[in-house]
């Protein structure tokens, strides 16, 4: 969902999501006052083009109950499992969705590579070795600006960690769906599932398997969300 999109909600509803997102500092991130998805740190407004950032899970649950009831149709967030078959678009079981070579990300994935050095001011570069390529963008890169997947889907890996449906647990539960639908627990869950990484993440956080763990209530310059549309409706 790209800023455009989340702000069409926005102004329709007046929904007022967080105006403190946690924003890069050089060292850590920290609350920032007077950020959001309107300003998520970039040192300029978010793109309408951009993927939506400084976006909770909880933000991304009533921006769907909205869209639903405006189309008529049926919208969600995706399941953890079909994230990961939509990430890896049918290709062999690599390490990373385009093989086993780090330096190989930038032709369809927005990550910290050798831009990072150019993120304009009050942006920080990251502590971290980037990969070794170059996407194009020092930060966020339009959402469909790089090469698909071979499933025709943009920015699965890198740009902006991306929510999903399932309650964060280690180890999986043996009670954990096999149809691909979420386990979302016997009584909710205090951490939500991300997947993906982000353009400020470090590599080995842009492989598939790779699981975030956070609050539903967690704002970041580097967190959105992508939803599906069930059909046969």
């Amino acid at each position: 969902v790209t800023t455009g999109q989340f702000r069409e909600f926005a102004d329709a509803t007046g929904y007022k999501a967080n105006d403190v997102c946690n924003i890069w500092d050089g060292t850590t991130a920290f609350k920032t006052p007077n950020t959001g998805w309107r300003n998520p740190g970039y040192g300029r407004p978010a793109a309408d083009n951009e993927p939506g950032a400084c976006l909770s899970w909880d933000d991304a649950k009533a921006y769907i109950a909205w869209l639903n009831q405006k189309t008529g149709k049926s919208y969600r967030l995706l399941s953890e499992s079909e994230w990961e078959y939509v990430a890896r678009a049918g290709r062999p079981p690599t390490l990373y969705t385009w093989g086993n070579d780090p330096d190989g990300a930038c032709k369809e994935a927005n990550v910290a590579d050798l831009q990072v050095k150019n993120v304009p001011p009050p942006m920080t570069p990251r502590p971290f070795p980037p990969a070794n390529c170059d996407d194009g963008y020092p930060y966020i890169a339009p959402a469909g600006a790089l090469a698909p997947n071979p499933f025709g889907v943009y920015d699965m890996i890198g740009s902006i960690w991306e929510w999903v449906e399932d309650c964060y647990v280690m180890p999986y539960p043996d009670n954990t769906p096999t149809d691909g639908s979420a386990y979302t627990g016997p009584n909710g869950c205090d951490r939500r599932t991300s997947k993906g990484g982000s353009w400020g993440s470090t590599i080995d956080r842009q492989i598939p398997t790779f699981r975030g763990r956070d609050p539903s209530t967690l704002t970041s310059q580097v967190f959105g969300f992508r939803i599906a549309r069930d059909l046969g409706e």
